[in-house]
């Protein structure tokens, strides 16, 4: 999902069918690896396209029927972007992922400073690497493993209640944060 159009049919199909949206988790994401001086514009031009403005197209869409819905425990709708603690270090081997995943920081503070007002809380949740069957089947567990302190990358699930947090009725003010969870690997 990248453009506009894409995303109002999705929310449209998924408002018709389940009436209210509370939730939105953007993790949609593409992470390509290439060294710095060789990464080309068509590099650029799809990570741009799905990890920003895919990421605003939903979230645009999301706020639009969070602001008409009825609020529950005053809040309307949650918005949770997955971001990644790349946006907060040098990554000379994967720089356009990293640029792409700190402007999805900045849209998520953006939009939570627009729509607090309506009751709608946006935050981001930024992981390090994952121990995910894709970093699995890629040999990533290893470079992992090496650059955590605690030797490993995060289950899946440890991420996940991270997002539950900020994304369920749990959180009632939280909005504008990101929330990093890395291990230890962002101080590393």
């Amino acid at each position: 999902i990248q453009v506009g159009p894409q995303c109002h049919a999705a929310f449209e199909a998924i408002v018709s069918k389940l009436g209210r949206v509370d939730t939105l988790i953007n993790c949609a994401a593409i992470y390509p690896r290439r060294p710095l001086l060789e990464i080309t514009d068509a590099e650029w031009d799809a990570s741009n396209g799905i990890n920003i403005k895919g990421t605003y197209h939903m979230m645009a869409e999301a706020v639009r029927h969070m602001q008409s819905q009825e609020p529950k425990a005053q809040v309307r709708g949650r918005i949770v972007n997955l971001t990644s603690v790349d946006a907060f270090k040098a990554h000379p081997q994967n720089a356009h992922y990293a640029a792409t995943k700190a402007a999805v920081v900045s849209l998520t503070r953006s939009f939570a400073h627009h729509v607090a007002k309506d009751g709608i809380l946006v935050n981001s949740v930024a992981p390090a690497g994952m121990a995910t069957e894709k970093a699995k089947a890629l040999g990533f567990l290893e470079e992992l493993a090496k650059a955590s302190p605690l030797g490993r990358g995060a289950e899946p699930t440890e991420i996940a209640e991270w997002v539950l947090m900020t994304g369920g009725p749990k959180n009632t003010y939280m909005t504008g944060e990101n929330v990093i969870v890395s291990g230890g690997y962002i101080y590393a």
